[in-house]
């Protein structure tokens, strides 16, 4: 990966690459100012992208560590966790993005109410979201949970689609002359949350 000082590459607006974000591939991206849409593995812990870098990139797609080294200050607007988990301090970071962020599917050791919370407040212009979960329910969730999180999701005026935890959310109107949105969940399924070992394969929505 490590190429000419002198080299660019101005047409290059995809690249895909199984290595780690570590100082050669940073090279080669900081001659990519086309790129629009980037997927890495993790970073080192001191790696930091020159100022300027990719300054039209608008889809990431690695794990949490990279992304939290790619994201903040550039126009990041949809962004897919395959690797990493989603606290509410990478939530915090990713949302330094230089633009709104749109999407996000991620992965999470959490079921806690304060995960969503902290979404709707610092990306409060998310079209579609999607977080799975890592974590061990013994008990489901009861009805507090869920008006909860229905509450949180109130604020997300932009949100279509939305599955949280293996629960998928719909919305409708709260009246015919009250535009806001009423969020409501699908049947918890507990047993699919345990046993379905492809969630965290399947973080991409089907559009």
């Amino acid at each position: 990966m490590r190429t000419p000082d002198a080299a660019s590459h101005p047409r290059l607006q995809r690249f895909a690459t199984n290595f780690h974000l570590d100082q050669h591939v940073a090279h080669f991206l900081s001659k990519a100012d086309a790129l629009l849409e980037l997927e890495v593995d993790s970073v080192p812990a001191t790696l930091q992208l020159r100022d300027g870098a990719l300054p039209r990139l608008t889809q990431f797609t690695g794990s949490s560590q990279a992304a939290q080294a790619v994201v903040p200050g550039r126009p990041v607007q949809h962004i897919h966790l395959n690797s990493g988990d989603l606290t509410q301090e990478v939530a915090e970071n990713l949302a330094k993005s230089s633009a709104p962020v749109q999407v996000l599917g991620a992965a999470t050791s959490s079921h806690s109410v304060d995960l969503v919370n902290t979404l709707t407040q610092c990306m409060g212009h998310l079209v579609h979201l999607r977080i799975v979960t890592t974590y061990n329910f013994s008990d489901a969730p009861d009805s507090t949970y869920f008006a909860n999180i229905a509450d949180a999701l109130t604020s997300l005026q932009d949100l279509q689609s939305c599955e949280i935890w293996g629960l998928h959310w719909t919305s409708t109107k709260k009246s015919f002359n009250d535009e806001t949105k009423v969020w409501q969940s699908q049947s918890f399924n507990a047993h699919s949350l345990l046993t379905e070992g492809n969630l965290l394969d399947n973080l991409y929505f089907p559009y």
